[in-house]
């Protein structure tokens, strides 16, 4: 059987009501030369059931008789693909029809690129719905510095280079809660991505996902991750990317005095995190956070002055 020019890999563990919807979006593709993996990950709810029951061709189906949890069925769905690139779609996720059209036509022109990504729609159970903070605008980039300062790419909306995820190692188990940022910030190191501006996934929140309501030590997760990956550069790269690691640390910090409603602590943060790394003020990705951050935290200051 001739292989597919994509693989899609989800990782299903009870919550086959949000899964089928998910399946039903890969179908309602505008391209049709992909295969979809799906491994329940040892469900409950009836999921290994009904995936037994699917009559696609299209799509092959993996059990894991225990649960492994999320990194290590990602990682068994990356042994088994066949495809050239590769999407980790989560179970929960709707896929837009063109998605996969926009994203393998940009690897595909560009041998060089080790992946591409779309903008992501937000929706909660409650109907809502927001655009991530996201460029409106295509370009190509190295952007592991911007992955490195903290700017999101879902699994959901990233195609990925098969040969390269599989180069950097895949899924890292010690990297949970923060493995799309530590897989991201790994492929990046290998060339350029594509960034396009087009929304091609609908992004589930819900109160059963992970991301929902992350551990108390998140952050040490992430400073753990950062330096690991900043030990893995040459000398000549670690002093930027030290820089850039203390400007997130400090950007990020700025959301705590938000909740303390310290809006001047909160922007001086903003501001230094932008001082210590001004080279993010250039990049499309970054740069939207920046001034986001500050513009948000000047705002809340100037509204907090008793007049």
């Amino acid at each position: 059987m001739q292989a597919p020019s994509v693989s899609i890999v989800i990782p299903a563990y009870n919550q086959l009501a949000f899964l089928k919807e998910t399946v039903t979006s890969v179908q309602q593709q505008t391209v049709k030369d992909w295969e979809l993996l799906i491994i329940d990950d040892a469900s409950s709810d009836g999921t290994w059931a009904w995936l037994q029951q699917i009559q696609d061709r299209r799509i092959r189906v993996f059990h894991n008789p225990q649960n492994l949890e999320r990194v290590a069925t990602r990682n068994r769905g990356l042994q088994e693909a066949r495809g050239e690139f590769i999407m980790f779609l989560d179970h929960d996720d709707l896929l837009r029809p063109t998605a996969l059209e926009k994203l393998e036509k940009a690897l595909s022109s560009n041998p060089k690129l080790v992946g591409a990504y779309g903008a992501r729609m937000m929706f909660g159970e409650r109907g809502y719905t927001i655009r991530e903070l996201h460029p409106r605008f295509s370009f190509t980039k190295r952007i592991w510095a911007d992955i490195l300062f903290g700017c999101p790419a879902a699994p959901s909306q990233c195609l990925y280079r098969t040969e390269i995820v599989r180069a950097v190692g895949g899924w890292r188990r010690e990297a949970t809660q923060v493995e799309d940022r530590d897989l991201w910030v790994r492929v990046a190191l290998r060339g350029p991505a594509r960034i396009l501006p087009e929304i091609v996934v609908d992004y589930r929140w819900h109160k059963q996902q992970a991301s929902y309501s992350p551990p108390d030590n998140i952050e040490e997760i992430k400073q753990s991750i950062a330096e690991s990956f900043i030990q893995s550069l040459p000398a000549e790269q670690k002093t930027q990317a030290e820089r850039i690691a203390t400007s997130s640390r400090i950007f990020w910090q700025a959301e705590h005095f938000h909740r303390e409603q310290n809006y001047g602590k909160a922007f001086r943060c903003h501001v230094k995190a932008c001082q210590i790394a001004p080279e993010l003020l250039l990049s499309p990705l970054a740069s939207l956070y920046l001034t986001r951050g500050v513009m948000k935290s000047l705002s809340r200051l100037l509204l907090s002055f008793k007049w």
